[in-house]
């Protein structure tokens, strides 16, 4: 029995990992395409590859995203237009090598804003909270910066990222960093793990005077 052969046409590969943290999603991808059927698939470190059946040169690719790393559970990103070769083929008239894959490079799936909050203290005595104490978040090569009140408590509602590059082919992933400071004491710095299917993350510092 003689089956139909269907052309594969455009061919396209990348990354795609969470804003947020710089890693791949918990949870399952999507993809569509205004132009026709695409077909994807997303492997565990966030490698993924996408073809369609129809032919064109550009193509409109809408990335539907399920996963708990979602307050909503759910998150949609349209990445640029994906543009490709002409005649880009799995499968080419006359029979030759395929056209080589497009590689669309890093897609990085947004994350929710996060709300950070905590109290600082000081250690020897932790009922005892520090007021003007400076708090800095740096992340994607940006610093956010706020002080603690009289009672000792900070708090930023930002949209908090870890940055990601593609670097020799590696992908490397800096998390963001935390610090409290204030003079008389030891500043402490950690990196900020957040929990980005929660509003709310709370991370508190216990300083030590020098």
């Amino acid at each position: 029995m003689i089956g139909t052969v269907i052309k594969q046409m455009a061919y396209a590969t990348g990354v795609i990992l969470h804003k947020g943290t710089g890693r791949p999603l918990d949870g399952e991808i999507q993809f569509t395409a205004e132009e026709g059927t695409v077909v994807g698939k997303v492997l565990a470190d966030g490698t993924f590859v996408v073809s369609g059946y129809e032919k064109f040169t550009g193509l409109k690719l809408h990335i539907s995203a399920q996963s708990p790393m979602y307050r909503t559970g759910h998150a949609e990103f349209t990445p640029p237009v994906i543009l490709f070769p002409p005649g880009s083929d799995f499968d080419p008239e006359p029979p030759a090598l395929p056209t080589a894959l497009v590689d669309v490079g890093l897609v990085l799936l947004p994350a929710d804003k996060v709300n950070v909050r905590g109290l600082v203290v000081e250690a020897k005595n932790p009922e005892s909270p520090i007021s003007g104490a400076k708090v800095e978040i740096k992340h994607d090569g940006l610093t956010l910066q706020t002080t603690t009140d009289s009672a000792g408590r900070y708090r930023f509602e930002e949209e908090v990222n870890a940055k990601v590059q593609i670097i020799n082919g590696k992908v490397i992933t800096t998390p963001p960093q935390i610090t409290c400071s204030i003079a008389g004491f030891v500043s402490v710095t950690r990196i900020l793990l957040l929990d980005y299917s929660k509003l709310v993350n709370e991370e508190h510092f216990r300083l030590a005077p020098v």
